[in-house]
Order: C-alpha cells, then sequence, then structure tokens
C-alpha cells in the first residue's frame, strides 16, 4: 500500500562512557557531535502517530459508537472486521522507517534517516537502532554491484525499479548489517511534518531558554538566523521544525532534550480529547499527510499499532545508534561504537563509516554490530532492567578487568561509573558472574533476567547464585563478575 561513528544511546538519555571509576563529568556535546539528521526521525514518529491516531479514532468509534461523517478509505472500512475480532499478533514486529529530504531538498531520494524499530509486544517495548548515512557498504543494482554509502540503496535501486522494490532492497541491505528480518516499512519526507503539526493547529511548548541559530539552513545553499523566545508558547510546524533541526546555537544533547520536547507536545495534541473526537480533523490530518508517505503497512495492522501504543510507557521506548565514538579517544567511549572512519585517500576522498572488523577491501563485515543488534532486539529488558555489575580481577594481569568494563558497556550493559571495577588477592580459577537472589522472598537478580541471560551468552561463563555480593561494598549492585585464571580466554 502506498500513502502518497566503537557504541546505546537511550532517546536523550545516552551517557557518555567515561574513564573508570573516575566519576568525571563529560558533555552530552562531545558524544553526540556525529549525531546527523535527527529531525527526520521526528517526522517518522509524528507521521506514524498519525496513523496510529486515525487508528486509534476508528477504534474509539466503534466502541462509543460515534457516527464517522467522513470519508474513510477503503482500506478503513475493509479492515473494521479486524476490530472485533484480532488475529493473534507475533510477539516481535519489525518496521523499517527511513526519511528522505523530498522535494525542494538536495538529494530527493537519499534515505539520510534510517531506523530499524521492533515492537515486542511481550516485553512491551519498542527498540530503535539508526544506521548512519555514511555507512560504507556493497549495493547491488542492475549492472553488478558497486560500493557506496547505505543512504544510496535505495535511490540506486529506484532508478531501475517501482519504489517498493528499491526498498526491499534497502530492507535486505538493512537485514545483512543487522541479522534482524523487515517485516514492514514506512518512508516520509520533512514536508509532511510541517503540514502535520499545521493541520494539527500548532502545538504548544514550554521552552526553557532562548535560542538563537544563525546558521540554519535556508534550503538556497545559504543561512538564514533562526530565533525563539523562552516561554510557554505556540508554533507553527515551520518553527517546529526549525526547532528540532537547530544545530548551531547549543550541543546535540540539547538538541535531543528539544525533540523530546516537541515529541511530547505533537503527542499530547494528537491524542487530545479535542483530535480524537474530530471526524474532520482527522481526515483533513489524515489527506494532507499521506502524500508524503509510503509504506506497506495495513490499516489493520496500523490499529493493533494504536492499541499496543495506548499504555506503553515512554521509559519503553528505547533507542541506539552505530557511532565511530570508541575509536575518538582511549578514554571515552559511547554505546553503539562499533564503527569507525577509515582516511579518505582510500575512498576517493570521501568521510564515510567501516564497521569495526572490517577494511578497505572488505567492507561488509557485521559480526559486533549484529551481535549488538541481538541484544537490542531480543533482550530489551537488559536496558529497561539496568542492573548494575562490578568486576573483580583476580588475575595477575593488569586492566584486564577495565578492558571487559569497556566491552560490556559498548554493549549497553550498565557498569558504575564509580567503584566498578576492584580487583583481589584471591585466587579464582574460573571467571564466574555472581548475583544476588533469594529464593524465600524472590529479591535481587533473578536467575531468568534478562542481564542474566545476556550476560551469560556474551560471556559463555558460569553463573551462580549467592545471598550477598562476594567483593562489592556498595548498596546498589545485584551482579558481580569474578575474572579468574581463564579471564583472557573469555574477553570478546
Amino acid at each position: 500500500m502506498s500513502f502518497k561513528k566503537k557504541k546505546l544511546s537511550h532517546f536523550a538519555g545516552a551517557k557518555l562512557i567515561s574513564g573508570w571509576n573516575s566519576g568525571k563529568d563529560v558533555t552530552q556535546e562531545y558524544f553526540q557531535k556525529k549525531a546527523k539528521n535527527t529531525v527526520v526521525f521526528f517526522v517518522l514518529v509524528s507521521c506514524l502517530s498519525l496513523f496510529i491516531g486515525f487508528a486509534g479514532f476508528v477504534v474509539l468509534a466503534q466502541v462509543s459508537g460515534i457516527k464517522l461523517n467522513i470519508a474513510l478509505p477503503n482500506i478503513v472500512t475493509q479492515s473494521l472486521p479486524f476490530l472485533k475480532a484480532q488475529a493473534s499478533q507475533p510477539e516481535k514486529f519489525n518496521i523499517l522507517l527511513t526519511g528522505v529530504g523530498g522535494s525542494g531538498h538536495d538529494g530527493v531520494d537519499l534515505t539520510d534517516t534510517i531506523i530499524l524499530a521492533s515492537i515486542n509486544r511481550r516485553t512491551q517495548t519498542v527498540s530503535m537502532l539508526s544506521l548512519p548515512r555514511d555507512l560504507f557498504v556493497e549495493i547491488p543494482t542492475a549492472r553488478g554491484t558497486v560500493r557506496g554509502k547505505v543512504n544510496e540503496v535505495y535511490q540506486r535501486s529506484l532508478k531501475n525499479s517501482t519504489p517498493e522494490a528499491a526498498m526491499k532492497s534497502l530492507e535486505e541491505k538493512v537485514t545483512e548489517i543487522t541479522g534482524e528480518p523487515v517485516d514492514k516499512y514506512l518512508n516520509i519526507d520533512f514536508a509532511g511534518f510541517k503540514k502535520f503539526v499545521d493541520v494539527l493547529g500548532g502545538i504548544e511548548i514550554d521552552v526553557p531558554e532562548d535560542l538563537v541559530d544563525y546558521e540554519y539552513p535556508d534550503n538556497n545553499w545559504w543561512y538564514q538566523t533562526f530565533r525563539i523566545k523562552k516561554g510557554f508558547q505556540a508554533i507553527s510546524g515551520e518553527t517546529a521544525l526549525k526547532y528540532v533541526r537547530s544545530r548551531h546555537s547549543t550541543s546535540d544533547f540539547d538538541r535531543s532534550l528539544r525533540q523530546q520536547l516537541v515529541l511530547k507536545a505533537i503527542k499530547d495534541k494528537l491524542f487530545s480529547i479535542d483530535a480524537l473526537t474530530s471526524p474532520a480533523k482527522l481526515s483533513n490530518l489524515y489527506s494532507t499527510v499521506t502524500s508524503h508517505i509510503k509504506t506497506d503497512l495495513q490499516f489493520d495492522e496500523l490499529i493493533e499499532l494504536a492499541l499496543f501504543a495506548k499504555n506503553l510507557d515512554n521509559a519503553n521506548i528505547l533507542s541506539f545508534n552505530l557511532n565511530d565514538g570508541c575509536f575518538q579517544s582511549v578514554s571515552f567511549c559511547q554505546v553503539g561504537g562499533f564503527l569507525y572512519t577509515p582516511a579518505r585517500d582510500q575512498f576517493a576522498g570521501m568521510s564515510v563509516l567501516l564497521p569495526e572488523g572490517a577494511t578497505p577491501n572488505k567492507i561488509s563485515e557485521y559480526t559486533v554490530i549484529r551481535k549488538f543488534a541481538n541484544f537490542i532486539y531480543n533482550y530489551p529488558e537488559l536496558y529497561t532492567e539496568a542492573q548494575e555489575i562490578t568486576l573483580v580481577n583476580s588475575t595477575r594481569f593488569t586492566g584486564i578487568a577495565n578492558s571487559l568494563a569497556m566491552e560490556l558497556k559498548k554493549y549497553g550493559f550498565t557498569i558504575p561509573e564509580k567503584n566498578s571495577i576492584s580487583s583481589t588477592k584471591d585466587t579464582h580459577p574460573t571467571s564466574t558472574i555472581y548475583h544476588v537472589w533469594s529464593d524465600l522472598d524472590s529479591t535481587g537478580v533473578a536467575p531468568n533476567s534478562a542481564t542474566i541471560r545476556a550476560l551469560q551468552l556474551f560471556l559463555n561463563i558460569p553463573i551462580q547464585a549467592e545471598s550477598a555480593m562476594k567483593y562489592t561494598e556498595l548498596l546498589g549492585p545485584k551482579i558481580e563478575i569474578i575474572l579468574g585464571a581463564d579471564a583472557k580466554t573469555i574477553l570478546p
């Protein structure tokens, strides 16, 4: 259906991995400096919210007996039986969200935003992984395989095929990179975001501080000045777009907070009583924005998504990215940092990103990315549990606990900034994961917790429940990894 750089960053809450036990505060601007085109994420979420809201309205109308005095698309009326008898849904459902500049923007069909979102009904979570547009990949074409950036896959395929077939090519590439299947896709452009907010009647936000950006792009190869004052105010779609896109006035971390603010405002306005009970407004929203969206999501699936989203806790919406943060410094590392920037002279002067383990001659090396994606999509509770882990070195090898802590943090395991690394003179022949757990009152970290299961998969060492930590005196952490004589054999 078509509606015409070595590693996590929880949305607006990403942590920079700093020197172990230093307690040093590091600005979010550092680790976010590589983020690009994140505004498209908001376009994606906003337009998907539109369809979810529209589907939610149909649900409300059927349940409440509201008469629909609007011309519903055929797909809507054909899908209404779904409301009475929902088919069983799969536990996990993956949607590829892509964003393009669209008409009036350079690179009309370049997918500068590529996000694989996974809806997990069992855990009631949504996990999203962003692929950077500069990731260098092998691209299949009608004349053979060429090499280019991942944001070119859709554009190149589109030259000799339909939009559906071109998106299929991108889906296959995303699956190759992440190891995850793609069930559906949704592709949108910037203009849809602005129209969406305007048809809503604008949104209301409480701007925390004055913002002035003297280098906001004017889409005519030059700049314009964007200003917005502190305080509670109603803003239009144009202003909302500039507010979430502005990147030259404050840090990218501040921008992520602005994006959260706008997203919440859109959600509040869309799901307000007025919007959900106004057939005319929803019909106008639907007809205005559909020309900016292409998707193979069916309307009954959108209804199911609406029902799922209704009670979804915002804390269970997890956002991750791939980045080159771990290759920028030996002391600091960002979760998801499985990429690096090779020398430009090996790529005709282009600035590209390669996965850890890849070389200019062998670029399709995705082992660590797939491992990371497996945790994101199949162990989402690892991130919602956020169980703290400490490490104890019982070997004669210095720095081995620090090295393991670095690797664990890259994958998003929670290692406290202070007092997470220690050593002991005790001899432990075998490395072991200890966790505090009581069968009597079910307190501590359960043996079947996602963190324990993910650690076992990551390290493949024994796990043992204890009544108390062996060496760690902190009250918080309930998991302790003791590195024994075999420690070097278990390091990734």
